[in-house]
C-alpha cells in the first residue's frame, strides 16, 4: 500500500485570503461611491448588484459547461428554442425585474439622502443647544448685574439721593 500525503491546510493563510477578498469587495463598493461612510450599506448594495445580475432572466442561453461537448451543442440549441418560445413570459418578467431593481436603488438613494439630512439636522440642533447654553450663561450674568444695580438704586433712594451713593451708582454702571 502506498501512503498518501495528507494535504496541509493553513487556516491562518486561508483566513487572511478571505479577509483580503472581503476588503477588496468592500473597496469596489467604496470606489463606486456607494459606501458614504456607513458600512451598513454594503450588504444592501451587494444584494442589489446580485438582483440586477439575476434580473436579466431569459436573455441568454447558459453555458452548460457540465455537459460533454457532444451534448452541449444540441442542449444549447434546445435551450435557444425554449427561450424563444418562452419570450412571452420572460420578456415581461425581465422588464418587471429591471424596474423593481431600479425602484429599489432609487429608494436606497433617497433613504441615504434622508439619513445624511438627518445627520446634518442633528448637528445643527447640537449647535443651537450650545448657543442656547451660552445665552443662558449671558442671561444669568445680566440678571445678577441687574440685581446688583437694583440693590444700589434702592440704597440710593433710601439715603435720599446723597452724592456718595450717586457716585457708587455711577461706578456700578
Amino acid at each position: 500500500m502506498t501512503a498518501f500525503d495528507e494535504p496541509v491546510i493553513d487556516v491562518a493563510a486561508l483566513m487572511a485570503t478571505l479577509r483580503e477578498e472581503v476588503r477588496r469587495k468592500q473597496g469596489v463598493c467604496r470606489s463606486r461611491g456607494e459606501d458614504g461612510g456607513a458600512e451598513s450599506w454594503n450588504p444592501i448594495h451587494a444584494s442589489l448588484d446580485m438582483a440586477e445580475q439575476r434580473a436579466m432572466i431569459g436573455s441568454g442561453v447558459p453555458n452548460m459547461n457540465r455537459f460533454h461537448w457532444l451534448l452541449r451543442l444540441p442542449a444549447r440549441v434546445v435551450a435557444r428554442v425554449l427561450l424563444y418560445l418562452l419570450q412571452i413570459v420572460t420578456l415581461h418578467q425581465r422588464e418587471y425585474n429591471q424596474s423593481m431593481v431600479k425602484a429599489v436603488r432609487g429608494l436606497v438613494r433617497r433613504l441615504r439622502a434622508a439619513q445624511e439630512g438627518h445627520a446634518s439636522l442633528a448637528e445643527q440642533i447640537e449647535q443651537l443647544r450650545q448657543r442656547c447654553g451660552d445665552r443662558d450663561a449671558q442671561m444669568e450674568l445680566l440678571q445678577s448685574r441687574l440685581a446688583a444695580l437694583t440693590l444700589r438704586l434702592e440704597m440710593f433712594t433710601a439715603r435720599g439721593g446723597d452724592a456718595a451713593a450717586d457716585a457708587s451708582l455711577r461706578d456700578a454702571a
